[in-house]
């Protein structure tokens, strides 16, 4: 039995949640490493 093969919207729906999720990570690692180029955290 093969899977069902998935919807136009699913694919895009897990395209644009992962888009989210590097643009949340990405934004993270610049708050972080600004901090650290400031001195107010331990590398």
């Amino acid at each position: 039995m093969k899977p069902a093969p998935r919807s136009l919207m699913r694919r895009i729906e897990y395209r644009l949640i992962a888009l989210v999720m590097a643009a949340i990570a990405f934004l993270l690692e610049r708050a972080v490493l600004r901090s650290i180029e400031r001195g107010e955290a331990e590398p």
